[in-house]
């Protein structure tokens, strides 16, 4: 499958072009840059990935008196394991996730290309088409300070990356779903937007972190005893309810995950402060509960949209640590990102 997808050709940053111009003269030249190869194996994903380019649009006309050259860069994936359609589409969609990540942008297939064997063994080349709701017409070139990283900040360990964003898929397999909505979703209103971060962060952190008490065998005895202590005389709904809730009273709760993520990254602890969190905590709260003695601690709604933000942002700073990025070079993306240079700067809340 050989996928061109929005923002490759600038996320790769590989330019066959040469260009000379003087007062009279302009020299250009073009070499087809040489495909990259990489064995993937990551769990049962195994693949081959390779970044190759190609060139359209070259004519020749008795008189020259234009030429156009369009190069254009591709994912192309081979799978070790599986021929099946829905297995390739899996690997696709993981790597969406990973380009996702890095432009700081939702990515989009602009052309897929399968290739098959027909019943003579030769090889056939389908095109897939599927439905891209809410896609922008035009995509606006973008420049490597716009993004998070590039393939030029990972290329001696591309593989490795790519081998660990696949090796937690399956534990991160919501997260990414959650961080996909965000992006993808351009009609989610702020306030579900800043539900969305909040529950990938919790989610991020209970399957990485872990984050409770006690284990479950050392809470069940404490959990049967408050069970146990509930009166008779509590009506039967109030009872499944207080037992729902003490089911996860071992658990961290949403501060002390937000405390944790942060201890781990201290160039963030100014942004995410403290008071910062309070604030969070008390808007998941109200928007949760929309409990009328919350709405005073919680935050404004005209607010909501830099405090969503700057959520996004940590858990970026998350993802980029799965990826195998140390606590210094996230420091170093986050800084040289306008976007992330503007949040940290801003005395926005």
């Amino acid at each position: 499958m050989r996928i061109h997808y929005s923002y490759l050709d600038e996320w790769v940053g590989i330019s066959g072009f040469e260009i000379h111009k003087r007062e009279n003269f302009v020299n250009i030249k073009y070499k087809l840059p040489s495909s990259l190869f990489y064995n993937i194996g990551a769990g049962h994903y195994n693949f081959v990935l390779k970044i190759i380019f190609g060139i359209h649009g070259l004519k020749y006309s008795f008189f020259q008196k234009e030429i156009f050259i369009v190069q254009k860069t591709y994912i192309e994936i081979e799978s070790y394991t599986s021929d099946h359609f829905w297995d390739y589409a899996k690997i696709k969609y993981n790597i969406e996730n990973f380009l996702n990540l890095s432009i700081v942008r939702p990515v989009y297939p602009l052309s897929i290309i399968g290739t098959t064997k027909d019943k003579q063994n030769k090889e056939v080349f389908i095109e897939i088409y599927y439905r891209l709701p809410d896609s922008p017409k035009v995509f606006k070139p973008l420049i490597p300070y716009e993004m998070l990283f590039t393939f030029t900040d990972i290329k001696d360990k591309f593989d490795k990356f790519l081998e660990n964003w696949f090796n937690v898929y399956n534990k991160l397999e919501p997260v990414y779903s959650l961080y996909s909505e965000i992006l993808y979703n351009p009609y989610i209103n702020i306030e579900n937007r800043f539900l969305n971060i909040i529950q990938a962060l919790e989610t991020f952190h209970r399957r990485v972190y872990g984050g409770a008490y006690l284990s479950e065998e050392e809470y069940k005895p404490i959990y049967d005893a408050l069970i146990n202590a509930i009166p008779k005389h509590v009506d039967s709904n109030l009872r499944e309810r207080l037992k729902a809730y003490l089911k996860y009273g071992r658990e961290f709760s949403l501060r002390r995950r937000i405390k944790d993520i942060v201890k781990n990254y201290p160039f963030i602890s100014k942004v995410i402060n403290d008071g910062f969190i309070n604030k969070v905590v008390n808007t998941r709260n109200y928007y949760v509960h929309y409990d009328e003695s919350l709405k005073e601690s919680s935050t404004d709604r005209k607010d909501l949209y830099y405090i969503t933000q700057k959520l996004k942002m940590l858990l970026d700073i998350c993802l980029l640590g799965i990826l195998g990025f140390s606590v210094e070079e996230i420091r170093l993306l986050i800084l040289r990102n306008e976007k992330y240079k503007r949040l940290i700067n801003s005395s926005y809340p």
